[in-house]
């Protein structure tokens, strides 16, 4: 599913967030330019983040990448993945999703930012 935003995140809570006054109840990417969100985004091994989960991040070309790592922060993004993204210009923010929604507010209009965003645990 792909839809079209507007403005921000509105709301985040533990398996939803609000994105433009829409409701998703899967993990999202926000991409720039135009702003839309991919709410069919999985990951290979689901609680763990390698560079063969980032293709669509890659092809936005982000100065930034912001990862929503969970509500408690079980997303595991390896020492090797925040290695190939640095090799490849991108800076990484790796947090609990609720400041991962925050950090990407601050930053979707003054940098160009990706938000992968993983809603549970």
């Amino acid at each position: 599913m792909l839809g079209w935003i507007e403005e921000m995140i509105d709301k985040y809570d533990f398996g939803a967030i609000r994105i433009d006054g829409k409701d998703y109840r899967q993990d999202v990417i926000i991409y720039p330019e135009p702003r839309r969100v991919d709410a069919s985004w999985w990951r290979k091994e689901g609680h763990r983040l390698d560079a063969a989960d980032l293709g669509g991040v890659l092809a936005a070309k982000p100065e930034v990448l912001v990862v929503g790592t969970g509500y408690h922060g079980c997303l595991n993004v390896p020492p090797e993945t925040l290695e190939f993204l640095k090799n490849v210009g991108i800076e990484v923010y790796a947090e609990p999703t609720a400041r991962a929604c925050q950090h990407y507010n601050e930053l979707k209009d003054i940098r160009r930012v990706v938000a992968a965003l993983h809603l549970t645990c």
